[in-house]
């Protein structure tokens, strides 16, 4: 994200849910829409891969979600086809169980009459905030700065999205159909919260961190001296402009090398010393707030500072993320029982696979692709000593986590 250091984990989990419905042209005969034109293409092949108690589940519903989560991964940067194409192959398998899990889950729904208010859902998800913020150490503020960051819209956007999500719908009413099936097994006691408390203490103790913004003139692709003379005449020229009153964020927006400089005109948020590059942690935790640095140079370039604000290391009490806990030790045991009404619904249920899409392993319940998160993911993890990352993040070639899975 950064140039000052790698980020890893993004929202992808917080927004899978997808529409599967193809896209239908309203264009005059005469001047036919490219996009309706494949999207016929598509729903003319679009083969049943699955049949669940007579429902069928098609090809065109396993890639709009694929696609959905490439599209998150990669953050609007396009995608090199060959590793597209790798991914298609690997992931397949795993949405097409999950879309299954989830029409069954459905289903049970249903059958027990079960239903949730508009209120409801906007409770939770404020609910699923709060936890977020306990849970990461955050503030509002910053959860906001990463929904901008990550999904180029605003928190209070992307809450207006989730509540009329569909698939966030399904997972709630899951929950409540869990909940009640398995009350005894879903209890969780004092000592439990305690004990996930004492287990996770060393996250619930922050270290002391400033809110900086910086703009970067890089170095790493100059050769000579003359072009490295020139670049900290560059940034001698913006550290001049910063100080004759003109705007940080403007200049940092137009001049910076960072990409932080496009996304959020250089702000990079509060951030601990633990991470970043020496000699700039060094020049950043030196200043107070409201101070502007003199030209700070490292191995990616010269960079200038401005620290808007402190934080003083702090310890989250036990009583303040009691509730955070709660919730996440729910999630955890949720899963559990999950997979144990799964089993006993593709037991009773019919399920027909058409030919090659017969899964590999012994029937198991797939992991919740498409079952959006009850609690958002993790910030982005910081790494020691990290190098700037002056281009897009390469994306992992490991599976996404499940969107159930709770941030460490």
């Amino acid at each position: 994200m950064s140039s000052l250091m790698r980020t890893g984990g993004v929202w992808v989990v917080l927004c899978v849910g997808v529409s599967v419905c193809l896209a239908q042209t309203t264009q005059p005969a005469e001047t036919p829409d490219p996009e309706a034109t494949a999207a016929a293409t598509t729903q003319a092949v679009d083969a049943v891969l699955v049949t669940v108690n007579g429902h069928p589940i098609r090809e065109s519903e396993v890639e709009a979600i694929f696609q959905r989560e490439m599209a998150n991964r990669f953050r609007g940067q396009p995608a090199p086809e060959a590793y597209v194409e790798r991914m298609r192959d690997q992931q397949r398998p795993r949405i097409l169980g999950s879309l299954v899990d989830n029409y069954l889950l459905n289903e049970a729904v249903k059958q027990n009459d079960l239903s949730i208010t508009d209120e409801e859902i906007a409770a939770r998800l404020e609910r699923e905030m709060h936890d977020m913020m306990v849970l990461q150490g955050i503030t509002r503020e910053e959860l906001e700065q990463q929904a901008q960051s990550h999904l180029n819209m605003s928190l209070e956007e992307w809450m207006a999205e989730r509540k009329v999500d569909p698939l966030y719908r399904d997972w709630l009413l899951q929950m409540k159909l869990l909940r009640q099936k398995y009350s005894e097994e879903m209890e969780i006691t004092d000592d439990e919260v305690r004990d996930a408390y004492e287990a996770g203490k060393a996250r619930f103790s922050k270290p002391e961190e400033v809110h900086a913004s910086h703009i970067l003139v890089s170095t790493r692709e100059l050769k000579t001296d003359e072009e490295k003379a020139a670049a900290r005449e560059k940034i001698a020229g913006i550290l001049q402009k910063v100080k004759d009153g003109e705007d940080f964020g403007e200049l940092a927006e137009e001049h910076s090398d960072c990409p932080s400089g496009k996304r959020s005109k250089g702000d990079l948020g509060f951030f601990p010393r633990q991470g970043m590059v020496a000699p700039f942690a060094d020049a950043a935790f030196s200043m107070k707030a409201g101070e502007l640095s003199d030209i700070v140079e490292t191995e990616f370039g010269y960079h200038i500072i401005k620290v808007t604000d402190r934080r003083d290391a702090r310890t989250t009490t036990l009583e303040e993320a009691k509730q955070a806990l709660f919730d996440r030790l729910e999630v955890d045991k949720i899963r559990q029982v999950r997979d144990k009404l799964l089993a006993e619904l593709k037991e009773k249920g019919t399920i027909e696979y058409a030919e090659g899409m017969q899964p590999s392993a012994p029937p198991r319940p797939a992991r919740p692709t498409i079952v959006p998160s009850t609690q958002p993911a993790a910030p982005p993890a910081r790494k020691t000593d990290a190098p700037p990352a002056a281009e897009p993040e390469k994306p992992a070639t490991t599976t996404e986590e499940p969107p159930a899975k709770q941030a460490e």
